[in-house]
């Protein structure tokens, strides 16, 4: 097992043996892990509870964090522009509103021929089917022959669930 330790000298991975199980627990094998960078640097950056640094200091951190990125960019200018495409087109989608679906005809509902089941009472007409339902549980009330829909249609609501 390695383990990721933040000294005084830096980041290190070190090898450690393999925790004992005790009574109770569980030994999970991990085949992969990741350390997000935050968390790799956040034992490396100067704690500032104190308020302890200076505006001179902080400028520096901030210059050196700014050189570190533009010697990224000069290196590999496509991959900046990549990103900044990436983050410019999740800022429009944000603030842009939603563009709603075409909608498909509808299919007139008396092409249809309907059963009662369960219900108490059943009405189909050119435009609805009106359909008093009984105190069963998850039993049909309706039915119609099966029938498929064409790919061009799509669920417009769901009622009921």
């Amino acid at each position: 097992m390695r383990q990721v330790l933040l000294t005084n000298d830096g980041v290190k991975v070190a090898r450690m043996p393999a925790p004992g199980v005790e009574p109770g627990s569980v030994l999970i094998r991990v085949e992969y892990s990741m350390i997000s960078v935050g968390t790799e640097v956040a034992g490396l950056r100067k704690s500032d509870d104190a308020g302890t640094t200076s505006t001179v200091e902080q400028a520096r951190e901030m210059a050196s964090l700014a050189s570190r990125y533009l010697r990224g960019a000069v290196a590999d200018p496509r991959k900046v522009a990549r990103w900044i495409k990436r983050v410019t087109n999740k800022q429009i989608d944000r603030l842009m509103p939603a563009r709603p679906a075409p909608r498909q005809p509808d299919v007139p509902v008396d092409v249809l021929e309907w059963h009662q089941d369960n219900a108490t009472e059943l009405k189909v007409d050119q435009a609805a089917i009106s359909l008093t339902s009984d105190a069963s549980d998850w039993q049909y009330q309706a039915h119609t022959a099966t029938f498929s829909i064409p790919p061009e249609y799509q669920v417009a609501e769901r009622c009921g669930m």
